[in-house]
């Protein structure tokens, strides 16, 4: 597999690759959109990017990335949290040429029973 500079990568397709792998975990139910996204405008007096699971942070060649999803009953969730960190640090390493990963934030928005 050819590995695309970070510097020509598209949010999308950064998304994309985090999307995947988070899937591919065991223990994780589905990706959630944030939270404070699941208000509806009339709350909040805005709108927001509603359905976005995936929040990307670049600077530079560098990525922080936060992952919204829910998780299945009885998932120990310390450490499917790790193992996502894990996975999801590998397949960007292993499709993005020269990225740096300063964080990988996991956001459980809750529980699917």
């Amino acid at each position: 597999m050819n590995k695309i500079n970070i510097e020509k990568v598209d949010d999308s397709y950064i998304y994309h690759i985090v999307e995947d792998a988070t899937l591919q975990v065991k223990g994780v139910s589905q990706m959630a959109p944030m939270l404070i996204q699941s208000f509806p405008k009339s709350i909040l007096g805005k709108e927001f990017n509603v359905g976005r699971s995936v929040k990307i942070y670049r600077r530079e060649q560098s990525l922080k990335i936060e992952v919204y999803i829910l998780v299945e009953f009885g998932v120990k969730i310390p450490e499917l949290a790790w193992t996502l960190q894990r996975v999801i640090k590998n397949q960007l390493e292993k499709r993005i040429e020269n990225v740096n990963i300063d964080a990988i934030d996991i956001h459980v928005q809750g529980i699917n029973y």
